[in-house]
């Protein structure tokens, strides 16, 4: 009986040092509140929590889902600020190796994605024959999605263009995709980490 107390008593204690373990990371991920989401920084994170970086003005007691790929995700509530800084409490414990990019998820065939975010904003494809126009659906550091609107031309996959999202700077990219009046983009520079954080908010997505 004693040694089961024991075993019990330590396994306890095992996973108190576990949750309280805390990993120094520089990971970017997506922090959202309600319907508001924008780019942020994991600045360390254990089993029970994580330290964030943003600029998003947030309140004590606000609940925050955190996503570090499409895969990755933990709901938790804020329970301190500072400056550009929060602490985010999970409602559940996470799997810091998954977390971390140590061990793999639940997605079958599935193709995880880093964070997107949705968002509408005007956009000109430039090309020899003219301009072509097309709406924003969704951004991410690395690419973008777009309903085409009017097009001078047929896009291919693969093809290189220059294109000027409104409010961004004009950027080189390629395309990845098209489907039915809709296309994906890769962007040849990813865009820099202030400049998205900061027309997201601008733009309240």
């Amino acid at each position: 009986m004693q040694s089961s107390t024991y075993a019990s008593e330590l396994v306890r204690s095992i996973e108190r040092r576990l949750a309280n373990r805390h990993f120094a990371v520089l990971r970017v991920a997506k922090i959202k509140f309600d319907e508001i989401a924008t780019l942020c920084r994991i600045r360390d994170i254990s089993r029970s929590g994580a330290r964030i970086e943003t600029n998003m003005p947030v309140a004590v007691d606000s609940v925050a889902t955190l996503e570090i790929r499409s895969d990755l995700k933990a709901i938790g509530t804020v329970v301190w600020t500072s400056g550009n800084q929060l602490g985010l409490r999970f409602h559940r414990p996470v799997n810091i190796e998954v977390f971390l990019g140590r061990g793999s998820s639940s997605m079958g065939n599935i193709r995880a994605r880093r964070p997107r975010f949705r968002s509408v904003a005007r956009a000109v494809i430039e090309g020899l024959e003219g301009d072509s126009y097309a709406v924003l659906r969704d951004i991410s550091l690395e690419g973008a999605s777009f309903e085409l609107i009017e097009s001078r031309r047929l896009l291919r996959i693969g093809e290189q263009m220059a294109i000027r999202i409104e409010g961004l700077p004009r950027k080189r990219a390629s395309v990845k995709w098209v489907g039915v009046e809709s296309f994906g983009i890769q962007f040849g520079n990813p865009i820099q980490f202030p400049e998205l954080e900061h027309w997201l908010l601008r733009s309240g997505s």
